[in-house]
């Protein structure tokens, strides 16, 4: 049998290539509109679809605050957000959340740029993070401000193989020692690029100069419990927070500041996919985008389908000699479906390099316009 299949491939090739110019057109036409809806789809699963690499990444959700007359994103402040963790029955853990901000870190290698994360410290739990070396800060270590977790792919680049734990650092100019460093694998809740450096909030309030003012980050996340969804969550917390938040907004929050934190708009929404600029501002675009590259796609079909009926009725004499030489109508169909799936096979090899193409050169101007985006 195989030698049979041999004798058909070697049969087919022939054929196609005495029709070059019709194998070219079929080719190319397939492997353009394949790559490209390749590349569009392979996008839109990056951005949209994929989750997170941590445990149970559908239970993640995050608090976010819009001050509807400036149209601005809101703060979350942590006597605020203390109260209202120990009132709530939605959540079976929660942080204060601020990410993808950008430090310039001071080593005894060198200077380098690093995203990173300010989290309460019960972030490491909730997202189930493991130390490979040290250990995470506890609410003492916050308290103070002075200790940094560096991501292991960040230890290696700053400190090589060796080092890393007991290292002294500047954040911004502001003096921190290492004390952990997270294991591999994990990359923090941003999907735009792996995070870098985790930080207490104190430690973004030093480097913003001001000790004195209150603790508040972006966004809260949280894991609900078992059994609870976002629309229960979302329920309380718009039973809860006004009154919450009014109780506990700083007392040296001028007026207008404490009046616009009072009246903006708060939502809970799913973060099983992580946090994503470049989801927001392209997401729409590429589903839109991947709606026409598969429109694309099936006319691309269709055309290549009537260019294969053209072809096959030219052959009408070639089937009909085979048939009176004495071959099936099995086997004459199976040459003819082979043909096609020679077509479609080097469509496809064809499609995978365009498509990465593609992807190369949309993530390289994706990084040029985002400094949290890595390829």
């Amino acid at each position: 049998m195989f030698d049979a299949l041999c004798l058909d491939v070697r049969h087919s090739l022939r054929g196609l290539w005495r029709t070059l110019a019709f194998s070219l057109i079929v080719i190319i036409t397939l492997a353009i509109a394949l790559g490209a809806t390749l590349a569009v789809g392979s996008l839109y699963s990056a951005f949209v679809l994929r989750p997170l690499p941590v445990r149970s990444p559908e239970q993640l959700v995050a608090f976010s605050a819009i001050e509807p007359q400036a149209n601005v994103t809101g703060y979350f402040y942590d006597e605020t957000f203390n109260l209202y963790r120990n009132a709530q029955q939605s959540f079976a853990q929660m942080s204060m959340y601020s990410g993808a901000g950008l430090y310039r870190v001071e080593a005894r290698s060198g200077v380098f740029d690093a995203v990173s994360e300010a989290v309460s410290p019960s972030y490491f739990d909730l997202v189930g993070a493991r130390p490979s070396a040290g250990r995470f800060f506890n609410e003492e270590d916050a308290a103070t401000g002075a200790v940094v977790v560096l991501s292991e792919s960040f230890r290696r680049r700053i400190f090589g193989e060796d080092g890393g734990v007991g290292e002294a650092v500047k954040l911004n100019a502001v003096p921190a020692t290492v004390i952990g460093i997270a294991a591999g694998g994990f990359n923090g809740l941003g999907a735009d690029g792996p995070t870098d450096i985790i930080v207490p909030l104190t430690v973004t309030r030093a480097a913003g100069g001001d000790l004195s003012a209150p603790l508040r980050s972006l966004n809260i996340v949280g894991r609900l419990k078992r059994g609870r969804s976002i629309d229960a969550a979302r329920a309380e917390l718009l039973a809860r927070w006004p009154s919450i938040q009014a109780a506990t907004l700083p007392a040296t929050l001028p007026d207008a500041a404490r009046n616009a934190l009072l009246a903006q708009r708060i939502d809970v929404e799913s973060i099983a996919s992580g946090f994503s600029g470049l989801r927001a501002r392209y997401g729409r675009t590429l589903a839109i985008l991947l709606g026409v590259m598969v429109l694309l796609l099936a006319v691309a079909c269709a055309n290549v389908a009537g260019l294969t009926l053209a072809r096959s009725l030219a052959r009408q004499h070639e089937v009909a000699v085979r048939l009176a030489l004495g071959a099936s109508a099995r086997r004459v169909f199976w040459q003819l479906l082979l043909d096609s799936l020679l077509l479609a096979g080097a469509a496809f090899a064809g499609a995978v390099p365009l498509a990465w193409g593609i992807l190369r050169v949309v993530r390289a101007s994706l990084a040029m316009g985002s400094s949290t985006f890595r390829p």
